[in-house]
């Protein structure tokens, strides 16, 4: 360290890649991993996400980060098979960004209160499972095809009927399915 230059060190931008790393997925590359990063670029990635959501749970930090790995994943994928294909750098900011915004659409506990949810109201598990079929909370199916809320439908009839699934049973099962398929092309 007696040589450090620090001039020389924000002049040449190394304090914001140290921040802000680069993950280069080679044009030929068809199996990308946030892992062949290494692990400075993916601890960047939930630092970042950290900043903008403290409280995330270490479930849902890995499931919105895997949700961006396989989107890098599908593209690196199709870059590699395409008839022109370029290396794609990914910022940790852009990852973690597209994490976050997994996160605050699909995962994150909904800050309304008590009277957004049905309650009482809803007697059976049918008039439940309209209701949030059409819910605007988090998370909802509103903006999925209605093929996937189909799916989801015929899931929940199987699944969570015979048992009566509750209020938060059904949330959690419709975060589950947000999560699986937010971003794939079929929405």
């Amino acid at each position: 360290m007696d040589n450090f230059d620090l001039r020389k060190f924000l002049a040449e931008g190394r304090l914001f890649e140290e921040l802000n790393p680069i993950w280069v997925i080679n044009s030929s590359e068809d199996s990308a991993d946030i892992e062949q990063a290494g692990p400075a670029y993916k601890e960047a990635v939930i630092n970042i996400i950290k900043s903008k959501h403290s409280d995330i749970s270490d479930k849902d930090l890995e499931a919105s980060i895997e949700v961006m790995n396989d989107t890098w994943y599908n593209k690196a994928r199709s870059n590699a098979k395409g008839s022109n294909p370029e290396d794609i750098k990914v910022s940790a900011e852009d990852f973690a960004g597209g994490a976050i915004e997994h996160y605050e659409d699909a995962l994150m506990p909904s800050n309304s209160s008590d009277q957004d949810l049905p309650g009482e109201s809803l007697d059976t598990f049918d008039k439940k499972l309209d209701y949030y079929l059409e819910w605007n909370g988090i998370p909802n199916l509103n903006d999925f095809s209605e093929r996937h809320r189909n799916q989801f439908r015929n899931y929940a009839e199987k699944y969570l009927k015979p048992s009566n699934a509750s209020d938060e049973e059904i949330m959690d099962a419709m975060r589950k399915y947000t999560s699986k398929y937010y971003d794939t092309k079929d929405i």
